[in-house]
C-alpha cells in the first residue's frame, strides 16, 4: 500500500496504481461523515476503511457498479477521537474480482473534522 498525500486527492492529481480520487469537506453538524462514489458506472467495487491507530476497524463504506454514493457515519465521540489518531485505507477491486488495500491515508488528526468528507474515485 501506498501513503498517498490528501492535497493530490483534493486536487484530482493521478496517484499510484493508475488511480485518480477526488476529494472535499462539506461543512456539518455534530458527526464525522464519510461518503464514497463512483464517477463512472462501470467501475469495479471500491471501500473505504477507517481504522484506529492499532490497525482495529472501525467503520467502513464500499461502492460498486450502478450503486450511487454510500455513506458511513462516525457516530460517538470515541469513534471520532479514535479515528483521529487512525488512519484511513481505500481499496479497490483488482485481477479476478479480489479487494485489495492500495492507497493509505494518514494524518487524520489534521484531516478528519467534523464535516462530510465525499470521496468520489474517478479512473483506476
Amino acid at each position: 500500500m501506498d501513503v498517498i498525500d490528501w492535497q493530490a486527492l483534493a486536487e484530482s492529481r493521478k496517484i499510484s496504481d493508475g488511480d485518480r480520487i477526488n476529494y472535499n469537506r462539506e461543512a456539518s453538524d455534530f458527526w464525522i461523515v464519510i461518503t464514497l462514489g463512483l464517477a463512472s458506472p462501470g467501475m469495479w467495487w471500491k471501500g473505504i476503511e477507517v481504522f484506529d491507530k492499532s490497525g482495529g476497524s472501525i467503520k467502513r463504506v464500499e461502492t460498486s457498479t450502478n450503486e450511487g454514493r454510500h455513506s458511513v457515519v462516525l457516530d460517538t465521540n470515541d469513534q471520532m477521537a479514535r479515528a483521529r489518531e487512525g488512519f484511513i485505507v481505500l481499496s479497490k477491486a483488482k485481477m479476478f474480482g479480489v479487494h485489495t488495500p492500495v492507497h493509505v491515508l494518514t494524518n487524520l488528526d489534521q484531516h478528519l473534522t467534523i464535516g462530510t468528507h465525499n470521496f468520489t474515485w474517478l479512473d483506476d
